[in-house]
């Protein structure tokens, strides 16, 4: 491990708010890495567009993701682990989706109170 960027603040905000994740993207262009390893798919972002764009800038640059809750590589030997890139579609949508319930929920409690 060469280095810990933990983001205080929520994966649902713009990236461009996110100065750890800001960080990492130029940590990435200046150093060489093979991977990057992330607890979940939400400590990257909650909208499927932004996780999706990070993964492919990794790929581009031979870095593979890691994520810890499943034990998955997204690349592996160079290659795309298309089970991987499902599960990560499949999951981005999960954690967008949640965060929508999140918000409706959240209105709909302000109404009543």
């Amino acid at each position: 491990m060469r280095r810990v960027f933990q983001e205080k603040i929520s994966g649902t905000a713009e990236t461009g708010a996110r100065n750890e994740f800001k960080s990492l993207i130029d940590y990435l262009e200046k150093t060489p890495v093979d991977i990057v390893m992330v607890s979940e798919i939400s400590r990257i972002a909650r909208r499927v567009v932004i996780v999706l764009n990070f993964v492919e800038l990794l790929h581009e640059k031979g870095i593979a993701l890691y994520i810890q809750q499943f034990n998955m590589l997204t690349l592996e030997n160079g290659q795309e682990n298309p089970i991987a890139k499902m599960l990560l579609q499949m999951l981005s949508i999960g954690a967008e989706m949640e965060n929508n319930q999140r918000k409706i929920r959240q209105i709909e409690g302000i109404k009543l109170a």
